[in-house]
């Protein structure tokens, strides 16, 4: 199916220009002690977290909890976040990429 083609290549492009990593750093950092493990993770939450101005009022250690808690993941294209009416589970930052809002009843 067309459409299906459509989100398989949009999502292999975004994972080949957007990632910073290159696969022999990706082997690196997999041998990393899983302490440092998730200091890296964290430096990369942290990158796009402090960004954010609905956050600036917070204090850093607050901000440091809310990204130990976060995870960084990769969507395909027309994924549902969230459905108008049901409680979301979660908030999201987009660091790449745009979210569209549309009435599903329509």
């Amino acid at each position: 199916d067309d459409a299906s083609q459509r989100k398989i290549k949009d999502y292999i492009t975004h994972l080949f220009t957007g990632r910073r990593i290159m696969a022999k750093e990706l082997n690196f950092l997999k041998q990393l002690p899983d302490s440092l493990k998730k200091e890296v993770d964290l430096a990369e939450v942290w990158l796009h977290v402090q960004k954010l101005s609905v956050l600036s009022e917070i204090n850093k250690e607050d901000i440091r909890q809310i990204c130990d808690e976060a995870e960084t993941m990769d969507l395909l294209a027309e994924t549902t976040l969230c459905t108008a009416g049901v409680e979301a589970r979660c908030a999201y930052i987009v660091v790449s990429g745009h979210v569209n809002a549309r009435d599903i009843h329509k």
